[in-house]
Order: C-alpha cells, then structure tokens, then sequence
C-alpha cells in the first residue's frame, strides 16, 4: 500500500493548488502591465487594479494554507489521535488494518496500541484505482479501518457515502471501522441519519455517529479555522 513516509507532504496539495492559481494571477498581472502601451493614466489604473488583485490573491492562499496547517497543531494532532486511537475497537490484535489518514501519528499510535497488527497505509490523497487492485486481493480483506479525514479531499469526484460504502467492501466479516470526516457538512455528505440507517439495512451493526466539535476533540474555533465544522465519527461493525 505504501509506507508513511508517503502521506507527509511538505506543501498541502490544497495548498499546491492555490499557489499554482496565485502564480498564473501574478503572470497575466505582468503580462497586463507590460505588454500594452497604457497612457500614463492608464498604466496606473491598471497597476493598481493589479495589485488589489494579487494582494487577495495571497490572502485567499494564506486562508487555504491555514485550513491545511490546522492539522500540523501539536496539540490538534494529539487530541484528536488520542481519542481515535483509543476509541478504535479492533478486537483481533493481530490483524490487518487498512488506515487512511495523512501524516505519520496516526499511524504510530495504532502501530504502539497493536503491536502485533499488520498497517496498511493508504497515500493521501486517496487514489481510487487501488480499490479494485485490494478488492481483487482476497489477501487485503482488513480486520480494522480508520480513516482521519481521508475521504473528503476527494468526495468531489465521487458521492461521499457511495465512496464510504466502497472502501468499507474491503473488511471482513466483522471487522470494525471508525472514520473521521465532514460527515455533517452537506458539502460533502447528505444526511448522517439515513446514512446510518443505510449501513444498518445492508448488515452493519452497532453503527454509531456523532460530532467531535465538542470542545475536547475539537473547540469551535479550530474548527472553524479549519474549515472542519461538520466533523463527526462513523463507527460500527461490518
């Protein structure tokens, strides 16, 4: 599946994006300046035009830089791997976990919780052609799941709980999954009720969802920073 080193990423790739935006911004702000032969009047009107758009430009990146680096917090990181961690009911201690998650700690916390279990880290962002290559690996059936906001980055490709529900295909019989994601921003997600009653219809047991904006998992005002207001836990059983 790849190894942790993998899902550390020096620059957010949210981030990549908005700099490649704010690049092509200051390019076509040249471009404009110097290629036309303004009068004076003109020049300076549309040199100022430029500037107000390339200083937006980089507080809109600072914004979206923010959103990611929320998750570099120590204490934000420790909060909320602590609770997953613990939370998390695998039951066979030797068995193979499927984690979802960028950064390392996650995946450190499971590994000293379960020495004896066998991690397969997926890179994020997640690509979805590795889902037929594990769903036609009888090997790759998992025993556990969790997932730390590892599905919304790529929810936009694909409805959030058809993707849920595909991933899911590749535990065992009663295997256990715990997700964290925006499963309460309708951006994302569409109704955590019927999702849930979805996931009992279809065999799932003691499914469970519930918001970590709690203030202890995570306050108001990280989340907000964050863009992570609709944050919650999808637990159960295959």
């Amino acid at each position: 599946m790849g190894n942790d080193k993998k899902t550390m990423l020096k620059i957010p790739p949210k981030t990549k994006r908005t700099l490649y935006i704010l690049g092509l911004i200051i390019l076509w702000d040249l471009f404009i300046i110097f290629s036309y032969p303004f009068k004076e009047t003109s020049r300076f009107f549309i040199r100022g035009l430029s500037f107000i758009t390339t200083f937006f430009a980089i507080l809109w990146v600072i914004r979206e830089y923010g959103k990611e680096r929320i998750f570099q917090n120590p204490s934000i990181k420790k909060n909320i791997t602590e609770f997953l961690v613990a939370s998390f009911p695998l039951r066979r201690k030797r068995g193979k976990v499927l984690l979802v998650s960028p950064g390392r700690s996650l995946g450190k916390a499971i590994g000293k919780k379960f020495p004896k279990a066998s991690i397969d880290i997926l890179p994020i962002p997640i690509d979805l052609s590795l889902y037929d290559k594990e769903k036609n690996d009888q090997k790759s059936q998992y025993d556990g799941m969790i997932s730390n906001y590892g599905f919304y980055p790529i929810i936009e490709k694909k409805n959030g709980e058809e993707l849920i529900l595909q991933w899911l295909e590749l535990l065992k019989p009663s295997g256990v999954f715990l997700i964290h994601d925006l499963f309460y921003d309708k951006r994302f997600y569409q109704n955590p009720k019927e999702f849930i009653n979805r996931l009992e219809d279809l065999g799932f047991k003691k499914v469970r969802m519930y918001p970590t904006v709690d203030g202890k998992i995570l306050t108001l005002k990280e989340a907000r920073k964050g863009d992570l207001l609709g944050s919650g836990i999808l637990v159960g059983i295959k």
